[in-house]
C-alpha cells in the first residue's frame, strides 16, 4: 500500500496547467468559470485516485489517504470535490520531536518552523471553505483524543464518515 501519498503537495502545478491551457481553447472554454475547468481538475483527481486504488487497500469500503504535509490542501476542493477531509492535529512538541528523530539534517529551529508553516497552511485552507462546505467536507480532531479513544471524538468521526456507531 501507499503509506504517505503527498497527492496534494505539488497540486498547484496541475491547477496552473489547466489555467494556462484552457485559455488557448476556443470560446466559451476560455472563461475560467466554464464547467470544463472543474471537470478537467476533478478528472486529474480521479486519475490519481484510480491509480492509487490499485495499490492501497480499502478500510471498511473507504479509501484512506494520508500525508504528513499540508501543502496543497486548498486544492482538494478542485481535484477531489466529493472527498472528506480529516485533519488530525497533534501537539506541536510531539510533532517536532518525532520529526527530529525521523529525519536527519534538520535542527530544532528548522523543525519548529516547518511545523509552524504547516499549521498556518492548515488554518488558511480551513478558512477558505465556507461554513456549509466545512460541515460537509472537513473535520478536525486532536490526535491525542483519537489515540486515547475519546468517545466524543470517535462518535464525531463515525458521523462524519457515515459509519455505524462503533465502527471506528
Amino acid at each position: 500500500g501507499v503509506d504517505e501519498d503527498y497527492l496534494l503537495r505539488y497540486s498547484q502545478h496541475i491547477l496552473a496547467y489547466v489555467q494556462r491551457t484552457l485559455p488557448h481553447w476556443s470560446r466559451p472554454f476560455r472563461d475560467i468559470s466554464h464547467p470544463a475547468y472543474s471537470d478537467i481538475l476533478s478528472g486529474f483527481g480521479d486519475l490519481m485516485l484510480s491509480t492509487i486504488e490499485r495499490m492501497a487497500p480499502r478500510s471498511n469500503g473507504v479509501l484512506v489517504l494520508k500525508t504528513p504535509r499540508p501543502e496543497g490542501i486548498r486544492n482538494v476542493r478542485y481535484l477531489f470535490p466529493d472527498s472528506k477531509i480529516l485533519i488530525v492535529d497533534r501537539d506541536g512538541r510531539d510533532v517536532v520531536d518525532s520529526f527530529l528523530r525521523s529525519f536527519k539534517g534538520y535542527n530544532f529551529t528548522g523543525a519548529v518552523r516547518l511545523w509552524r508553516d504547516g499549521v498556518r497552511e492548515l488554518e488558511a485552507a480551513c478558512s477558505d471553505l465556507d461554513v456549509e462546505e466545512k460541515a460537509q467536507q472537513l473535520l478536525r480532531v486532536q490526535y491525542e483524543k483519537v489515540f486515547s479513544g475519546d468517545p466524543r471524538t470517535l462518535i464525531s468521526l463515525n458521523r462524519f464518515f457515515g459509519f455505524d456507531e462503533g465502527t471506528i
